[in-house]
């Protein structure tokens, strides 16, 4: 018996303990959407949240945890959104009714991009269907910001139970 717990013990110290990926909430608001003849569009300002997950602020995204947009009457869910990695500058969310990093003209299609490095919003376009020959783009951000979430490392939780297993050990050799 005491082998046993002598290896377990081993195993935890030596096991590897890789690290998560932390949440981050991305929150923003865009305004003064125009299209190439500057009519005025249909949702002005747009406003949401993205919590996603990367290993860091500057790294690429692993994927989506949640998302709170809606443009005029349309709520997206998570299922309706992709995220896109093209560079350390430009990564991103989108519908994925065409693909996140493009928009189809004449549906609720929408995609947002971001400076990671520079910690600023790029881009953000959407359609309509009640505008089928036009897209909404602007590249001015009222508000725009991401946080992260500080979530334990897994190596943390193996350091507590190794401490707890130990304090019992400790107490049970006490009363025998």
């Amino acid at each position: 018996m005491r082998r046993a717990k002598i290896a377990i013990a081993a195993f935890l110290l030596a096991a590897p303990f890789a690290a998560n990926a932390d949440p981050i909430t991305l929150t923003f608001e865009a305004s003064g959407f125009a299209d190439g003849a500057d009519t005025g569009a249909p949702v002005d300002p747009v406003s949401g949240v993205f919590v996603y997950e990367a290993a860091d602020l500057l790294s690429a995204i692993d994927s989506i945890v949640s998302v709170s947009l809606s443009i005029g009457s349309v709520n997206y869910a998570l299922a309706d959104v992709g995220f896109y990695n093209i560079g350390p500058t430009l990564v991103g969310f989108g519908g994925v009714l065409n693909a996140p990093d493009s928009v189809l003209s004449g549906t609720d299609d929408f995609f947002f991009s971001f400076d990671p490095l520079s910690d600023s919003g790029l881009v953000f376009l959407y359609s309509s269907p009640s505008t089928p020959a036009q897209n909404w783009r602007t590249s001015n951000f009222d508000s725009f910001s991401r946080t992260i979430a500080s979530v334990p490392e897994p190596g943390t939780f193996a350091l507590l139970g190794i401490g707890l297993a130990a304090f019992g050990l400790s107490r049970r050799r006490r009363k025998a």
